[in-house]
């Protein structure tokens, strides 16, 4: 079963060379801080075997994940955490350092094949696509209301009765 399952990694690393390279570079980054280091290597170390959550993250390193201003201890707090720097370490993972990280509702993870980054950017699309249109729908609300426009969502608003790519 053990041999099997390197196997599988292995398989499922040749066929993501460039991912795993990207990887290993960001880790290899002196530059990058203990809590980024902590986060990629936990998701790497988690790559094929399943997402991690933030409050997982945030328990794998019981110093990681609590906002030092508004949560001082998310093992002891039993009320739930917005584990607000598991979020920030994430973008920053994801914008500056440029790790492809992915995120669903069962978690935060590393692809495992192109269908499942492409799913990923669909999927975000469709996301943004219904939260502009609720934006739209309640600026419109609002300017009907109040008076109060905005040049913005007027703008937004045009092109979102334009069909897709034009």
């Amino acid at each position: 079963m053990k041999a099997q399952a390197e196997l599988f990694r292995t398989e499922i690393r040749s066929l993501l060379g460039p991912v795993e390279a990207m990887i290993k570079k960001v880790l290899d980054d002196p530059d990058l801080s203990k809590e980024e280091r902590a986060v990629a290597e936990l998701l790497y170390d988690h790559w094929h075997i399943s997402p991690l959550t933030q409050k997982e993250i945030a328990r794998h390193k019981r110093w990681l994940g609590c906002h030092p201003k508004h949560e001082v201890d998310i093992v002891a707090n039993r009320l739930d955490s917005t584990t607000r720097q598991v979020r920030e370490i994430i973008r920053t993972l994801r914008v500056t350092r440029k790790l492809p990280i992915l995120a669903d509702r069962d978690g935060y993870y590393f692809p495992k094949d192109d269908d499942e980054a492409k799913a990923y950017i669909v999927r975000m699309e469709a996301e943004a696509r219904a939260r502009a249109r609720s934006s739209i729908e309640t600026y419109q609300a609002m300017r009907d209301a109040l008076g109060i426009t905005s040049a913005l969502f007027e703008e937004m608003a045009q092109n979102a009765c334009k069909p897709a790519g034009k």
